[in-house]
């Protein structure tokens, strides 16, 4: 009967489905490149070396690899119609390495004028990406969070919009989808913190523009102490403006080429 061959194929086609999406959380990676180095801390998206970090994982084999499985799962995951855990787990992870992939687009080559050129995020898509991030990374379905405990993988959120990953004991810490996984919380701290520090200097920035509107409304007074105030004026803004280009930036030569 043509109804029940289509139950069967559809049977057949979810549990080709959950052992892929098994090997994708379960499995570790065995290609090159594998990257077993310590996570940096959430401070920015440019590291302590002065590069993004977001490279080290959307630059690496496992990037390539990882992209090449959520292929191959798609095929079967499109094929899966009733909404299982797993497709659950799975379509959030597509969400979550699309929202990566967005904030790797966003970085573009600032040229200065002189020897350098900056990578830099344009503040309004800095925040939109950070918006973006709150409303996938931070809206963790309970399917997911139940799936990925079966294999050791441990996802919780609170309140204060913090996102957290760990793998315990026997779980496969370097499976390519776990990775990508515990990347997520790292990114969108990192991200987080970078646009408070934006929105910091902004303000400091409007207060100091009042003060020096308020010095040029001022009647006429001393020719020296006027002297010494504008310098002041001048020194304080000269260093707000290279201060903003530290501001989700990193320092590349003219000569030297990065990926996107």
């Amino acid at each position: 009967m043509p109804r029940e061959h289509a139950i069967r194929n559809m049977l057949e086609n979810t549990k080709l489905f959950e052992i892929q999406l098994h090997e994708f959380l379960g499995r570790d990676y065995e290609g090159s490149g594998l990257d077993k180095a310590i996570f940096p801390k959430a401070e920015s998206l440019v590291g302590k070396d002065g590069s993004f970090i977001i490279y080290r994982l959307t630059g690496s084999p496992m990037w390539g690899n990882l992209k090449e499985s959520i292929e191959v799962i798609s095929g079967y995951a499109s094929d899966v119609f009733a909404a299982t855990p797993g497709k659950a787990t799975f379509d959030w992870i597509v969400q979550a390495v699309s929202w990566i992939e967005s904030l790797n687009a966003s970085v573009a080559r600032l040229d200065s004028g002189d020897t350098k050129s900056r990578l830099v995020i344009h503040c309004a898509q800095a925040r939109r990406l950070l918006s973006e991030g709150e409303t996938i990374l931070l809206a963790v379905p309970d399917d997911l969070r139940q799936t990925l405990s079966k294999h050791k993988i441990y996802v919780s959120t609170n309140k204060e919009g913090k996102m957290k990953v760990k793998s315990k004991k026997g779980g496969a810490h370097h499976a390519v989808g776990v990775t990508v996984i515990r990347w997520c919380p790292l990114l969108f701290d990192s991200l987080k913190a970078d646009c408070l520090r934006l929105a910091e200097w902004e303000r400091s920035l409007g207060s100091l523009a009042d003060s020096f509107m308020k010095f040029c409304r001022q009647p006429p007074g001393n020719h020296e102490t006027l002297l010494m105030e504008y310098h002041r004026f001048y020194d304080e803004i000269s260093f707000f403006l290279d201060e903003v280009l530290d501001l989700v930036s990193e320092s590349v030569c003219f000569s030297s080429s990065f990926s996107a």
